[in-house]
């Protein structure tokens, strides 16, 4: 084995702080997510050394390779995977719980980071609530660790100068990860392997190089100060909105090399690393790792925003268990004290995909659902007492409308199909174009169609007047998070090529009416008024609706934050502290520009908020929601809303308003 440095571990303990940090929300290290990178650097010379190490002395083997892989990570990754399925049907909806099923498999078959790639952002919302995106990290490390000892191994017996190699495919690796920065997603760029390698790279090349550290001590001392500082600025100043990693992770990356360069010979940084408790935290930061985060993030599902005591206490509890990890788990199987023989390792590591694979399996399953119910009740009347119903009942509502009525026709999606797509919303998202907008809506037409233009909010617009006017064809043209106009400022984009489409629309198929919804933004009103009158000037009947309330975070949210047990039924329309906007302000603005544009407004004030207040339940009862988030409404809330349009003359005469163009049918 090669010689235990202490200050290595202590730069471990940097590494798994700075992460834990970051996944906190501590402010001051925001740039905490470079500490994976530090990571890669220590992996990738560690392992290396030990390879190279043994091939010299010719004893490599693969078997006892992968047995020291076994030894050091599935022991302490088990419990782990296991308790995280157990939190999942206690607290995971039902779609939640498949996708994590998904990630312990996708844990278990070292692909995760493939898979959180194809699912979600590491940095964006629904990231903070997956309790193994993690584990992308270690699917990284892995997969080097599959191909890299046998690169090394066939180079060494051909003789072929190894740092020559490494360098080469460092510098690949290096490249193309910039190049994903600038051409690719941030995602793509972070979550993918070729792109990350060279990190490992890095550290492999420095353990093919025999003593790079310098003779005289103060280029050793400035070789692990710089590095060290290196490390410090972007754990401090990165943000998570940046380019990264590419050139950016060139700071923490060179300065882990330099600090392990110096050979642990510094008289500053190495000793301060060597310290007890970092060089502990060092030893035990691998489970300590493992444990965080899934806390972390039950805590963020079961609490929304939980207070700072909380997270320290959440911290403070992943220490506890990756110490008890550290001694009653780690150490006894890598030190060969239980699972003592070669094989014993390797039968360890069948039943641990076995067992959890299985009993993942076994809980996901429909068979489980009586269980789940039990365990999901008793969990939720643990944690929320009386809050406990409502809450759950929003959540279902949520999983329901997310499952079966949040459905746009995107750029996305394949080429459209009336058998697939029907009731689909025709959506200019992600790009699609105007051709197959064309398709949708002429796809979707009958002899007499209503037209509805908006964002979300204009979809469940279209579900509730469906609901109130079974025997209408409603067909939408949808854009998310957009006024129901065409623009293009900055990198914002919206209805691009709304005119074609509806130019188009209009020749093609006989439309009675034009319905316009949207989640209403002070930022947007230039625009919806400059682009109303694009949509009047059809000649075609246009009604305009307005508002929907547009809470701060969801009512479940709200509820899970209120520590009070009182389950309120709504807020005041001027309580901004809840609410985005004072809601009768947004009311008269939207109602003004559809006056001056001489557009009948449907006000829904008196739906939505009724006597001052914006109601959270339908007819004050808490086991039906009106809201599943902070501004969608439920199946339920639908059904009502459908109700209430009917009673407007404005829709009636849109319904009712004689086709001005031939049938197409």
């Amino acid at each position: 084995m090669i010689k235990y440095r202490a200050e290595l571990d202590g730069l471990r303990a940097i590494a798994v702080l700075s992460v834990i940090l970051f996944h906190a929300g501590f402010k001051r290290f925001e740039g905490g997510f470079v500490g994976v990178d530090i990571f890669f650097v220590l992996s990738g010379f560690l392992i290396t050394s030990i390879i190279i190490k043994d091939i010299e002395a010719d004893r490599f083997s693969f078997a006892v390779f992968y047995e020291r892989r076994i030894r050091r990570l599935l022991p302490p990754l088990l419990p782990v995977l296991l308790i995280t399925s157990l939190l999942a049907i206690a607290f995971l909806s039902e779609e939640q719980l498949a996708s994590a099923a998904k990630s312990v498999y996708a844990t278990l078959s070292v692909v995760s980071n493939w898979y959180f790639l194809s699912t979600v952002g590491y940095f964006d919302g629904p990231g903070h609530t997956t309790p193994l995106l993690h584990t992308w990290s270690l699917s990284i490390e892995e997969q080097f660790y599959l191909f890299f000892p046998i690169t090394i191994l066939v180079l060494y017996r051909l003789n072929i100068d190894i740092k020559k190699i490494i360098t080469a495919l460092l510098l690949i690796s290096f490249l193309y990860s910039t190049y994903l920065v600038s051409t690719s997603t941030t995602e793509n760029a972070f979550y993918n392997s070729a792109g990350r390698f060279w990190e490992l790279l890095v550290g492999a090349l420095l353990a093919c190089i025999k003593n790079p550290a310098p003779h005289r001590q103060s280029y050793r001392d400035c070789m692990e100060i710089t590095g060290f500082l290196m490390i410090l600025w972007p754990i401090l100043k990165y943000e998570p909105d940046m380019s990264f990693p590419g050139l950016s992770a060139l700071m923490p990356t060179i300065g882990t090399a330099l600090i392990i360069a110096a050979g642990g010979k510094g008289r500053y940084v190495s000793r301060a690393l060597r310290i007890k408790p970092l060089v502990f935290i060092g030893l035990i930061s691998y489970a300590l790792y493992l444990w965080h985060w899934p806390l972390l993030a039950f805590i963020n599902i079961t609490l929304s925003e939980p207070s700072r005591a909380i997270i320290v206490i959440a911290i403070a509890l992943s220490f506890a268990l990756a110490t008890l990890s550290y001694f009653s788990i780690e150490n006894p199987i890598r030190e060969k004290r239980a699972l003592q023989s070669q094989g014993a390792a390797y039968k360890f590591a069948l039943l641990t995909f076995i067992i959890t694979a299985g009993s993942t399996a076994i809980l996901s399953s429909p068979d489980a659902n009586p269980l789940r119910e039990k365990a999901s009740s008793f969990a939720y009347k643990l944690i929320y007492g009386s809050k406990a119903l409502p809450i759950k009942r929003i959540e279902e509502e949520r999983t329901h409308y997310l499952a079966n009525l949040n459905l746009n026709y995107t750029g996305s999606s394949g080429d459209f199909s009336l058998k697939e797509h029907r009731g689909y919303t025709c959506s200019f998202d992600n790009n699609n174009t105007t051709i197959k907008i064309l398709q949708c809506v002429i796809g979707q037409a009958k002899s007499e169609n209503v037209l509805l233009i908006g964002d979300s909010i204009g979809r469940d617009t279209m579900l509730s007047l469906k609901k109130a006017y079974p025997n209408t064809n409603f067909i939408m043209l949808h854009n998310s998070s957009c006024p129901a106009t065409e623009f293009t400022e900055g990198g914002k984009v919206c209805f691009d090529g709304l005119k074609q489409v509806l130019e188009e629309t209009l020749k093609s198929i006989n439309i009675r009416g034009i319905v316009i919804n949207f989640s209403y933004h002070p930022l947007f009103w230039e625009r919806f008024n400059n682009g109303l009158p694009e949509i009047i000037h059809y000649g075609k009947p246009v009604v305009v609706l307005g508002v929907t309330p547009f809470f701060k975070k969801s009512i479940g949210d709200q509820l899970k934050t209120n520590w009070s047990n009182e389950i309120p039924q709504g807020v005041s329309k001027s309580e901004t502290s809840l609410l985005q906007w004072n809601y009768d302000e947004v009311v008269e603005k939207a109602k003004a520009i559809s006056t001056t544009n001489n557009v009948p407004f449907i006000d829904l004030s008196s739906f939505y908020c009724p006597k001052e207040s914006c109601s959270f339940w339908i007819d004050g009862d808490i086991q039906k929601p009106l809201f599943i988030d902070n501004q969608h409404i439920s199946e339920l809330g639908m059904s009502k809303l459908g109700d209430f349009l009917s009673q407007q003359p404005e829709i009636s005469e849109i319904i009712s308003a004689p086709h001005q163009i031939a049938d197409n049918q």
